[in-house]
């Protein structure tokens, strides 16, 4: 991991590994908060394969990828906090919020020179929601806006503004076709060629009526616009729905 040598900017460290679905949510916001904050370098810490996703990053975003194999066990743990430390992190967001990153902030909450915040999953909301008599049915808040919770914990409120992933509504069709193979599986059934997973998880299951279609969609180059508008769809409502 390299060393960010530019002393004069305060460097944000972000941290979510999964699922596909969660890390696309980050894109319109960690887009709008370099934004609305170019002063400041954020850093976000995801598996290696997410790296694909941000297309026409911002130029105050890296984004580092790491081979969790790599660092199973609090030993390895302790060696990736050391390895994340030296982006001399002055904020840790932790956008996960499971046990591989709740070790990550009791790290760096020893090391005394971090501020840290963490998402508010909403468990005990959504347990009274779901739970089998006496329900408490009331509107909940969306991940979008947990996420953004974070950052303004951290002091660092912003507004949703991201309009599309693609400029002009064109992009690098490789890259596209490479962010489609992680959304698809090749199943083993002779039945069917590909699995949609909803919403992209990594359960090998859940297969969509309309998966042919979308296989065409995604590997015809001549649908390259129509592709994007997808893309940009899924990415987007978040933000709609911030606004709304």
């Amino acid at each position: 991991m390299d060393r960010r040598s530019d002393s004069g900017s305060k460097t944000i460290l972000i941290t979510r590994f999964s699922a596909v679905g969660d890390i696309a949510m980050t894109i319109p916001l960690l887009y709008s908060l370099c934004k609305t904050y170019p002063s400041h370098r954020f850093v976000f810490v995801s598996r290696e394969r997410f790296g694909q996703f941000f297309i026409d990053k911002p130029g105050n975003l890296d984004f580092i990828g790491v081979n969790l194999d790599d660092y199973k066990g609090i030993h390895g743990l302790y060696r990736l906090y050391r390895e994340l430390s030296a982006q001399k992190p002055y904020m840790f967001a932790d956008l996960h919020d499971v046990l591989r990153t709740k070790i990550l902030r009791i790290f760096f909450k020893f090391s005394g020179t971090t501020r840290i915040a963490s998402i508010d999953k909403g468990r005990r909301e959504k347990k009274a929601l779901t739970k089998e008599d006496g329900k408490q049915k009331r509107e909940l808040k969306s991940t979008f806006e947990r996420y953004r919770d974070v950052f303004t914990r951290l002091g660092l409120p912003f507004e949703p503004d991201f309009k599309s992933l693609f400029k002009g509504g064109k992009g690098n069709i490789d890259d596209f076709i490479g962010i489609i193979r992680i959304f698809f599986k090749r199943r083993r059934s002779e039945k069917s060629l590909l699995d949609f997973n909803a919403v992209f998880c990594s359960i090998e299951t859940k297969p969509c009526a309309l998966e042919k279609e979308l296989a065409v969609l995604f590997t015809e180059r001549s649908t390259l616009s129509k592709a994007n508008s997808v893309f940009d769809s899924v990415i987007c409502s978040g933000c709609y729905s911030l606004h709304n």
